[in-house]
């Protein structure tokens, strides 16, 4: 029952989105369309036809086919953020605060105390833990820096290893792609992605 329900929602979501965009398009190109019917002689004259077919052909174009796939995966970001920080404050409201890193408050704590810590004698204490704390601070940076760099190598290897099949497959089967502008075809929009 619910892996029924999630389909028949995003289905709905999904075919909502894209009628409405299809009906802002179509009142997008109503209204250029009438606003270039009711110009004056003069911008038929100054302008060049080309270009403004242009406006009708290619920016429309462009319009009715990147702008909803572009919005539809903002929204789904949006609220997949807005879900996440939903969560996030049930669990815990302090989580969404954003804590500042313990070298920074320490350093902040140490120079607000400064005339305490010196009274005390307590600098060497201070600075083992200031050590502590950026030895903490940069191990876990390294292991960030480190992953992402692994993850794009990974997934650039990935993307040229499937060129790569690819291509040798249309080379092995000729007979099976036809003529040279469908590999073409087919290893452009493989590369694309």
């Amino acid at each position: 029952m619910d892996k029924y329900t999630l389909f028949v929602t995003a289905l709905m979501r999904s075919t909502t989105w894209f009628m409405i965009c299809m009906r802002a398009s179509v009142n997008l190109h109503n209204s250029i369309f009438t606003r270039l019917m009711r110009a004056p002689i003069a911008v038929f004259d100054n302008k060049p036809v080309g270009q403004m077919l242009n406006r009708f052909s290619k920016d429309m174009g462009t319009v009715d086919e990147m702008l909803p796939f572009t919005g539809f995966d903002l929204n789904i970001m949006l609220l997949e953020a807005m879900g996440i920080i939903i969560t996030v404050d049930i669990v815990n409201v302090y989580l969404i605060i954003p804590a500042r890193s313990p070298v920074f408050t320490h350093v902040s704590t140490t120079l607000n105390g400064l005339v305490s810590v010196r009274a005390y004698g307590a600098q060497e204490a201070f600075e083992r833990q200031y050590y502590v704390y950026q030895n903490d601070h940069t191990a876990t940076w390294f292991l960030f820096v480190c992953a992402s760099r692994s993850l794009g190598l990974i997934m650039d290897w990935l993307g040229v290893g499937y060129i790569l099949v690819i291509a040798v497959v249309m080379m092995v089967f000729p007979e099976q792609i036809g003529n040279g502008g469908s590999a073409g075809l087919a290893l452009s929009s493989v590369s694309k992605k």
